[in-house]
């Protein structure tokens, strides 16, 4: 599915201060979700979730999920799978 991103707001500050910026994500004509960077880190918010009720992730957290991606995706799908059965 592709995918294309937006920045909605780009009124903050640099360096970033708490509200951040927050970029939507969409695919298939429909919202597949927002990001939201700020100084402490990222918010991932599926769909049209709240950003309160978004996965945070911290950089430190972050930047281990990217030095183990592979790892993380196997095992997320395994996790997937099993939810399924």
């Amino acid at each position: 599915m592709a995918k294309t991103a937006q920045i909605k707001n780009l009124t903050v500050d640099l360096p970033l201060k708490n509200n951040g910026v927050e970029i939507q994500i969409d695919g298939d004509g429909k919202q597949f979700g927002d990001i939201y960077i700020s100084k402490t880190g990222i918010v991932w918010c599926e769909g049209k979730v709240h950003r309160t009720n978004g996965v945070k992730f911290s950089f430190d957290e972050l930047n281990l999920l990217a030095q183990y991606k592979d790892e993380v995706i196997k095992a997320a799908k395994k996790a997937k799978k099993d939810a399924e059965i």
